[in-house]
């Protein structure tokens, strides 16, 4: 979805324009891996000097999650916690103001405090027309904030829908 790979079939595309071969849409999409890669001595400030060269960057924004986050732009990245690291990876998401908000395990790390917070700014930019999806293995996590849902396994979606009408089916997995 991200654009990252190139589809083995068929294609994704997001306001009509294909994610994988069109550079611009892919600046409109955040995604936030269970994984994040920042090179060696990085710092907060070191790492948002790529990230307003390679996107629309939303400078306010930036300053407004950095004091959400409660982190420091001379923060080492490689030294944080995990927790830590994961705040860092959805400041500069969230920076970017994307269209299309991609979170793998997105809660992966964070304190309870935080998930709260998180989950009331997720909540107003969908009401201002972002897009998020949210991929985790805790299901239970998402109850409370996700409208649909879909099962994915070895590749293929197994179930879908609407998440208020199908609470017993998701308990279930």
């Amino acid at each position: 979805i991200a654009g990252v790979y190139e589809p083995d079939c068929g294609s994704v595309s997001l306001n009509e324009k294909d994610t994988y071969r069109d550079e611009s849409i892919r600046k409109k999409i955040a995604f936030v891996s269970d994984e994040q890669y920042y090179h060696i001595g990085a710092t907060i400030k070191s790492a948002s000097e790529m990230y307003r060269m390679m996107y629309d960057f939303d400078e306010e924004a930036y300053r407004r999650y950095l004091k959400m986050f409660d982190l420091k732009e001379d923060f080492s990245i490689l030294n944080l916690s995990k927790g830590n690291k994961r705040r860092v990876a959805l400041l500069f998401a969230l920076s970017v103001k994307p269209d299309l908000l991609l979170l793998d395990e997105a809660y992966d790390g964070l304190e309870p405090l935080v998930r709260l917070r998180f989950n009331q700014e997720l909540a107003q930019l969908v009401e201002e027309g972002m897009t998020v999806i949210i991929s985790s293995h805790n299901l239970k996590e998402l109850e409370d904030i996700c409208d649909s849902f879909g099962i994915l396994e070895n590749g293929k979606i197994m179930d879908h829908g609407d998440l208020g009408e199908s609470k017993e089916l998701i308990n279930r997995y």
